[in-house]
């Protein structure tokens, strides 16, 4: 039963850091012809309204980062031009602002993080 706490706790996070890296993204798509800097600010300011593990999830400035979508090959690729896309970053891990996901019972067993990254 322990180990079910935990792993619900886990899947519960990964589903809120994929809604708030969806979120973010689609909040910046309204700016990015504006400027990168202006939907980036939206994303970040976005993303950070929505909550894993019961507290607000902190973004970097690296967490959203600009590229190309290639609609012929399906493709997106980080840093070319011109820009017409974006990737989200949403994480939980060791050293990001919001930390790792810490877990309850699981440290029965000397696990007593667990680090999750999602994208969008």
């Amino acid at each position: 039963f322990a180990l079910v706490v935990d792993l619900g706790r886990i899947f519960v996070t990964k589903s809120e850091l994929q809604n708030a890296a969806d979120a973010a993204a689609l909040a910046a798509v309204a700016d990015i012809s504006t400027s990168e800097t202006a939907a980036r600010d939206r994303a970040l300011d976005f993303g950070t309204t929505h909550y894993a593990a019961g507290s607000n999830i902190q973004f970097e400035v690296s967490d959203v980062q600009f590229g190309h979508f290639n609609f012929e090959t399906s493709e997106f690729s980080l840093g070319v031009e011109p820009t017409n896309g974006l990737e989200v970053k949403a994480r939980r891990v060791t050293g990001s602002p919001s930390g790792p996901l810490p877990l309850f019972f699981a440290k029965l067993f000397a696990q007593t993080l667990f680090n999750t990254i999602r994208f969008t």
